[in-house]
Parts: C-alpha cells; structure tokens; sequence
C-alpha cells in the first residue's frame, strides 16, 4: 500500500474517533422542534449545551436558555400521546350513537365522541406540524381522524339546523386569514327583457339556435338568468348553468331541449327533465370516446345545473336515472354529503369548507392524499392557496408555499396560469417574514442567550480563582479568587439580549403578514365565493373554483387567465 493511502485512512480513522468522542459530549439533534414558554416553536437544527440550546435555522444559529424553553421535541410520538386511544374511544362512541333509535339520545353520544377526536386531531396536527418531513404514518393517520371528525361534525350537525341543503357541516371560520374582497367592475348592461319575459322564455333562447345567435336576445335572456340563478328556488342551479352556457352560443344544446322542453325545465318536471340530461350524457360520452372537444365542459356543466335542481326539488335526493347519468359524464358521490362531480370539483368542494372552518392543517393532508395526482389546475391551485393560509396562520412556512407556487407553475396547461403561479411565489417570498426570527429581524444575542447580562470565566485564572506561581497557588488579582464575574453587562449586545439576524435573506424588520401582502382579492363575479351548484361540484370556469381573483402584489399583470 502506498504511504498517501497510509496516511488517507489514517487520517480518516482520526475524523471518525473525533465525531465519535465528540458524539459522547454533545447532544445533536437533525430536524427536531424547541417549543418556547412563550409559545413559539423553533424548527431545526438542535444542538443541546450545558445551560442553552442551540438551534441552526437557515443559516442562523439562535440560542436559548433552558429556562425560556418548554420541551424539546425529538419525536411526534412525545406530541401525538394517547391519540390513537382517543380516536378509537371516538370511534365506539360514534357507532354506538348510529344504532340508537332516540334522537336525542344518540345526539348526546355523538357530543360525547366530538372532545375526544378534536384532541386526537389537534395532537396529530401540532406533531405533523412539527415534522413535516419522513413521517408518513403521521399522514395516515391525520386523514383517518379527519375523516372521522367529519362524520360526527356531520351528525351534530343535522341535528342543530335539519336536513342540509349544501354540505355545511364546519363551523364559523375562527383563525382564517382576512384576506380583502374588492369589488370588480360590473359587466355592460344588457337591454332589460319584455315585462312578460319568464324563465321559460330565457331557457327558449338557449334552445333555438337562431335566437341564441342574436346578440339582443341573447343578452335579455342572460340578464334574467342571472338574476333568477340569485335566487333560493330548486330551478337556481339550471338557470345559472344556462346562463353560463349561453356565452357560447355555437354550442349545439338540442339533445337536451329535445327530451325538455323549455317549459317543462322551467317547472323541473322529473321525467323530462331526467330524460334530457340522460340524453346530454350520452353525447358527452359520445364526445369523450372521441377525444378532446370543445363541447364536452359547457354540455356537462347545462346537465349539471339541472340535475343540481332536480335534486334539490326532491329533497337533496338523486335518482337512480340521476345517479346512472352522473356515472356518465364521469362523476363520483363525495365520501360527505350528497355531492356529486368529478374528482376536481369534489376537491374544490372540500377546499371551500376546510377554509371556512379554518383547518388548513387537516385541508393539507387530505389534497396531498386525495387531489395531488388530479392534472386540472383548480385543485393544485387551492392547495398553494391552503399552504399560504396555513403560514399566515403560524407566521411561518412562507417559503414552503412559495416553492409549492414554483412547483406547481411548472406544471400548469397554459402560459398566463403559470405566469401567474410565479408572480404569487415572488410576491410570497418578497413579502414573507424569515423564518430563523419570524420577521423582528433580531434574535437572542448569543454571548448573554437573550439576558443583558452574564456571568463570565475569568480569563486569568481560568475560573479556579487561584494561579500558579514560584511561590505556589496565589488568590487571582483580576477576579480576586471568585474564579469569574457575575452580571457582567454584555458588549455585544450593548444590553438590550439582541442582536441582528443574519440568515440567509433576513436584512430588514418584516411584521407578520396579511393576505393583501401578496395578491389583491376581487370577488368572483360569476360564483361569488360559492359552490355554482348546490348538488354537483363543478369549479367555477372564472376562477377554478376558490372564489377569488387574484392579482399578484409585484405583478398586478400576471392575472389567472
């Protein structure tokens, strides 16, 4: 063996037995969570000192007292605790209330079981929080109690308000970030529709070709469509189907008027109205074995909207020639609820009510299980959108869901939404607080660990106090035999316990940030922050479904569509 290669492994035998002897000193954790009195969590790095912690946040080494510090978090196990027994605790107590025949004794077990899995889902939650990254169980287990919470909220639910007409089973919204709707500018108005115009009439103009190509009629009949769609009536959901439709007048409707006539859509008659959108099924299968057609979305959404009116005339119930057509055009009933649609719609469905509710923890999970393989963009745009309220929520993840903006830009369908995905990342990564001291742009100074003042070694003596003489062991002259100073004011901080951050990025003071900070907000004209249909989740064609427009804060250009 050559001498270099002698000397190579020599030399990494002296690198190993160093990290192994320094391994038996220093307590060195990759990943774990410090959870402060104060209420802070630090995520990174942790390296434990005698008296402080070290914690290395992108780039930045901060430290902290023992004192100031509640736990260490190595393991989600020390957080998630007895969640498994309280979920399945949750789980008899639920059963058990489904069987009952008394009302109000099985509301009472159903109150009974919602403690337990809130508590087993705020305990998964706050361990998947903390690590995020290498422990899928976590996952598996945050969609199951999530499923289950969902289940019993559905059931207290019924019973508080009776029978439910859309899916609206969370509560009021508690820590959703404001985010600010302006108003856009309203569409030109139409000539107003003859005083004896109905509804029957504006679904006429749909049906006949020639009047639907005259721009006048055309009009008339959108203007009282739109006003009719605003209504609480069963026939809401056709008439706003239609009134979307009619923005194209080349789409050819006649399979539908066919089978139902105008007036019989008008009064939702069951078996008219069934048998055309059983026929408009067909032709979108017909068109779907074909390949890609323009027709396909604006024929699916006119059976939707009717179908969406028929069941919601009879009760929220679908029929079986409902359920047979909807299987057709490629819809699937949601795991909650009497909703139908494909699995996009299904996902934007899911979307609206974990906002409302303010669980983007859980919404996470569920779109990176469910939703993440769906090519369409609404989904994947909703899930940038959950992650950018969730680090509003903490004040931290901001560059998570910038990089989740960039991923998702790569693999939009067109040119403008991936323009827009990128111009809502920069604005997030502009305007986001760091994450090493969450935005003060100060951190714990690290020679007082935060205090003004400390107590230091003297250096003479090396803190024994006594030095080393021809006349043997004298009393140290500098600290004179205390072997160090106590409350020594702190040069480098001048006594304030901070310093300035130097992680990568962090040169200025950034205050916890709002949704304005990123993207102005317009309220969607054609949904206005609602499902389009109440039986049938279909995303809305202006703004996929989220209820907003939003306008990128650096690049207010970069719009949607």
């Amino acid at each position: 063996m050559y001498h270099w290669q002698l000397e190579r492994m020599t030399s990494m035998k002296r690198n190993l037995l160093a990290i192994l002897f320094l391994g038996g000193f220093l307590s060195i954790a990759w990943g774990d969570a410090v959870i402060l009195k104060d209420g802070r969590k630090v995520i990174g790095r942790v390296t434990e000192k005698k008296e402080y912690y070290e914690i290395s946040v992108d780039g930045q080494t901060l430290t902290f007292d023992k004192d100031d510090v509640r736990k260490w978090v190595k393991s989600p196990k020390e957080i998630t605790g007895d969640a498994d027994r309280l979920i399945e605790e949750a789980k008899k107590i639920y059963s058990e209330a489904v069987e009952m025949k008394d009302d109000k004794a099985a509301d009472a077990k159903f109150r009974e079981a919602l403690p337990k899995v809130t508590k087993a889902r705020e305990a998964l939650a706050e361990a998947r929080d903390l690590f995020p990254e290498g422990h899928t169980e976590l996952d598996t287990q945050l969609v199951n109690v999530m499923k289950l919470m969902r289940l019993v909220r559905e059931r207290v639910g019924s019973q508080m308000a009776g029978p439910p007409v859309a899916v609206k089973d969370a509560p009021p919204p508690q820590v959703v970030p404001k985010v600010e709707v302006r108003p856009v500018e309203p569409e030109p108005k139409a000539e107003p529709p003859p005083a004896a115009f109905a509804l029957a009439d504006a679904f006429a103009i749909l049906a006949d070709p020639a009047k639907r190509g005259d721009e006048k009629q055309r009009g008339q009949a959108r203007a009282f469509l739109k006003t009719a769609a605003a209504g609480k009536s069963p026939v809401r959901d056709a008439a706003l189907a239609a009134y979307l439709v009619l923005a194209r007048p080349e789409i050819d409707v006649q399979p539908f008027f066919k089978a139902a006539p105008p007036d019989k859509l008008e009064a939702l008659s069951d078996k008219e109205v069934g048998e055309g959108i059983k026929a408009l099924a067909a032709k979108v299968k017909e068109l779907r074995a074909k390949g890609s057609d323009p027709s396909i979305e604006p024929l699916t959404l006119l059976a939707s909207g009717a179908a969406s009116s028929l069941i919601a005339k009879n009760g929220g119930k679908a029929s079986p020639e409902i359920e047979t057509a909807f299987k057709d055009l490629g819809f699937e009933k949601s795991e909650f609820g009497t909703v139908w649609g494909r699995k996009d719609g299904l996902a934007m469905e899911d979307y609206r009510k974990w906002v409302a509710a303010g669980e983007f923890a859980l919404a996470i999970v569920q779109f990176q299980k469910d939703y993440a393989h769906l090519p369409e963009l609404a989904p994947r745009y909703a899930m940038c959108l959950l992650m950018v309220f969730k680090a509003i929520q903490d004040n931290r993840g901001y560059s998570r869901a910038a990089s989740q903006f960039e991923v998702q830009a790569r693999a939009t369908p067109t040119a403008a939404s991936r323009d827009h995905l990128q111009a809502l990342a920069k604005s997030v990564r502009e305007e986001s607080p760091c994450a090493a001291c969450a935005g003060t742009h100060k951190i714990n100074c690290a020679t007082c660990r935060g205090k003004g003042k400390f107590n230091g070694q003297c250096g003479k003596c090396g803190g024994s106090g006594k030095i080393n003489s021809f006349r043997g062991d004298v009393t140290c002259v500098i600290c004179k035999g205390a072997g160090g100073f106590k409350d020594v004011k702190c040069p480098k901080c001048k006594e304030t316990g901070k310093v300035d951050c130097r992680a990568r990025d962090c040169d200025r003071e950034v205050k916890p940030p709002k949704f304005e900070n990123f993207a102005n907000a317009y309220q969607c004209q054609v949904c206005r922050g609602r499902s389009l249909l109440r039986h049938v989740a279909i995303p809305c064609v202006e703004c996929t479904g989220i209820g907003l427009i939003l306008q990128p804060k650096l690049d207010p250009a970069k719009l949607l569509k």
